[in-house]
Order: C-alpha cells, then sequence, then structure tokens
C-alpha cells in the first residue's frame, strides 16, 4: 500500500514469529522481492531463521548489525520489543516503506527519532498511537513532532480520503499497535473466502 511497487530487498529487524508473518505478507504484496535480510540480537537465531527459507526461491541472509541489514532496504519491518531504538533514520535510503510493529508501549521504541521527523508517518489507530508506542509518544514528548505529523489513519487511506506515498523518494513510516478491527477485517476476508471453497479446504492466509 505505501511502499513502491518495484521494492525488492526486504529487511526485518527480528526474527520471531512476527518477522515470519511479515516475511509472508510482504512477499503476496509485493511479488517482486529478490532478496531478505534478518537480524536479531541473537545472531543463532537470526541464522534459524535464514535457514528456515533455503528452499523459498530467493536469498534469505542473516545479517550481524541492523546497519548492514536495512542497507539499500525497499521495505523495513521491525518486528521486536525492544526498549531502545535500533533502527536510525540515517540508515534509511530514500524511497524506503517501514513498517513498525513490534514496541507498543511508551517505553518500548524500535526507531529513532530521525525515522520518524523524516517519513511521511501512518497509523493504524491515531488515538492509541497518540498514548502508547514510544515510537511516537518520545518524539512528541521532545518537542520534535506534532501530533499532527501524524497523516492519517491506513484505513483512510485504504478508503481513498488521504493520499498515501506521493514520489518515489519519500520515505513511508506505518506505525502499528495492533487494532482489533484489523483482526475483525482479516476474519471477515477469510470468511468470504473460504465460503467460496470446497468443504475441507482452506482459505489462502
Amino acid at each position: 500500500l505505501l511502499s513502491r511497487p518495484e521494492s525488492k530487498v526486504l529487511a526485518l529487524l527480528g526474527s520471531g514469529t512476527q518477522a515470519h508473518m511479515h516475511l509472508k505478507a510482504v512477499r503476496i504484496a509485493r511479488p517482486g522481492i529478490t532478496e531478505v535480510r534478518v537480524w536479531s540480537r541473537k545472531p543463532e537465531s537470526a541464522a534459524a531463521f535464514a535457514a528456515s527459507y533455503k528452499q523459498l526461491g530467493i536469498p534469505v541472509v542473516a545479517v550481524a548489525t541492523p546497519r548492514e541489514c536495512v542497507a539499500d532496504a525497499d521495505i523495513i519491518c521491525t518486528v521486536t520489543p525492544s526498549t531502545t531504538p535500533i533502527l536510525s533514520g540515517a540508515d534509511v535510503k530514500a524511497g524506503a516503506h517501514i513498517n513498525a510493529v513490534g514496541a507498543c508501549f511508551p517505553t518500548q521504541r524500535e526507531v529513532d527519532t530521525e525515522t520518524v521527523t523524516r517519513s511521511r508517518l501512518f497509523v493504524d489507530t491515531r488515538e492509541a498511537c497518540l498514548k502508547e508506542p514510544g515510537d511516537i509518544v518520545t518524539p512528541l514528548k521532545e518537542g520534535t513532532i506534532q501530533e499532527h505529523h501524524i497523516v492519517g489513519e491506513v484505513g483512510q487511506v485504504l478508503m481513498g480520503r488521504i493520499e498515501g506515498r506521493r514520489t518515489q523518494e519519500e520515505v513511508t513510516l506505518f506505525k502499528s499497535v495492533g487494532a482489533a478491527v484489523e483482526d475483525l477485517c482479516a476474519a471477515t476476508a477469510l470468511f468470504q473466502q473460504a465460503s467460496t471453497q470446497p468443504e475441507g479446504s482452506f482459505p489462502r492466509m
């Protein structure tokens, strides 16, 4: 939705369940992905993650640092409960898109202030994101950004009410803290898909 259609390189900061889900989801949304990099504070976890995708058909490589992971990445997903930023805005290339989904409390932070200030910022729920994630709460308290720095909710982009990405060089950031409505939409989509398939088959997830 916000990433460039021609995106090729996916960077995953984190190697847990969310990383697996994001790899699958991004490849569906952007089938042109040709390279995946993964970083974890536990190198053995990143190595195991990469090894589990040997048959994927594209390289999935474990790297030693966040900077190495995101270098020239088109799509960056931060999927950790980190309390200190792991993504530096200085390392994000022009035109990249960031999904920041791991830090959901004021004491947690995955992206630094520079990442937020240089990005066109979208959220899942504005009210929650103004109160909960340190990724946004901290820059607000610092006075580095104001509430209007949040362009809008991603649902508004989907409905065509606000503009998403405007240029090829723009950095976009989607901050999610999770919302029940997202689960409801996913469940509805699966139900609709399942209702058209033979009994005993499974809808594509």
